[in-house]
């Protein structure tokens, strides 16, 4: 083969892998393919947990806002995870942002920016655990910017989204609770 040969070729496997690792499924993460190529994000990473990519419902427990109900929907790609809760107690209703770090030993970190009407944004850290088995996540949080609140949920997955691959393309996928 000669060298132009072989440089056409190259271009042509590369243009078939990008639109290849582009192509996502309704109702899924979007594929990573371009994301890892674009971030310098290799095969060999650790894998995250079976993924916490999903919707959950539970409870929540907080000494400025009291018990409550809180509603999440995660996204995930390897293992930086982030979303959005809703909590809802009897005397206020707010919206977390979320920003977080997924470890292979179902362990999650993170941050979140609490928001209540007519309060100043507060910063939390969150450390919590995913147990696949009960499919539930369960964890705490501490304020550090703006509040010292702090509190405790337990949340229940009631459906879930593919996580996105290459990092996690080795997992099997669910057989429970069901695709969201």
């Amino acid at each position: 083969m000669t060298y132009r040969s072989k440089l056409n070729c190259a271009l042509a496997l590369t243009l078939a892998f990008a639109v290849t690792g582009c192509a996502g499924t309704g109702g899924t993460n979007p594929a990573a393919g371009s994301f890892a190529a674009k971030h310098g994000m290799t095969s060999d990473a650790p894998p995250a947990i079976d993924g916490i990519a999903g919707k959950y419902a539970g409870n929540l427990k907080d000494p400025l806002l009291g018990a409550g109900g809180a509603v999440v929907s995660l996204s995930q790609s390897a293992s930086s995870a982030g979303g959005l809760m809703q909590i809802q107690t009897a005397k206020a209703s707010a919206t977390v942002s979320l920003a977080l770090n997924v470890s292979s030993a179902n362990a999650v970190t993170g941050t979140g920016i609490v928001v209540v009407k007519a309060l100043p944004p507060c910063s939390i850290d969150v450390t919590a655990t995913y147990d696949p088995k009960t499919i539930t996540l369960q964890g705490k949080y501490t304020g550090f910017n703006n509040c010292s609140q702090t509190g405790h949920f337990k949340l229940k997955e009631d459906c879930y989204y593919d996580v996105a691959t290459p990092v996690a393309g080795a997992l099997k996928p669910r057989a429970f609770p069901k695709p969201c």
